[in-house]
């Protein structure tokens, strides 16, 4: 037996109210994955600034490092200055002599 047409639309209608109600929610969740990946993007762009301004500071400390005199550098010039301060009283009294 061939079914009414009324029964028909009624269940073509709750059909489409199904499917209707799927899609709804499809485009929600679409809606969040997109924002997500935004937020996401802002963090990897916040990330790399930040990962470059620490290599920048790596990068300066190690010149400071490389710069900065050494113990055994401090510990000669020291040395060199005392011979010199020696050497020029020697001198100055040599000259008063």
């Amino acid at each position: 037996m061939a079914a009414s047409i009324p029964d028909i639309t009624s269940r073509v209608k709750v059909k489409s109210d199904m499917l209707l109600s799927l899609y709804e929610r499809a485009v929600a969740g679409l809606t969040a994955s997109n924002n997500e990946i935004d937020r996401l993007r802002d963090e990897i762009s916040r990330l790399r600034k930040d990962n470059e301004k620490l290599l920048r500071e790596l990068e300066y400390q190690k010149m400071a490092s490389t710069l900065s005199p050494s113990r055994d550098d401090l510990e000669d010039t020291r040395r060199r200055i005392t011979t010199l301060i020696r050497d020029i009283d020697r001198c100055i009294s040599d000259l008063e002599s």
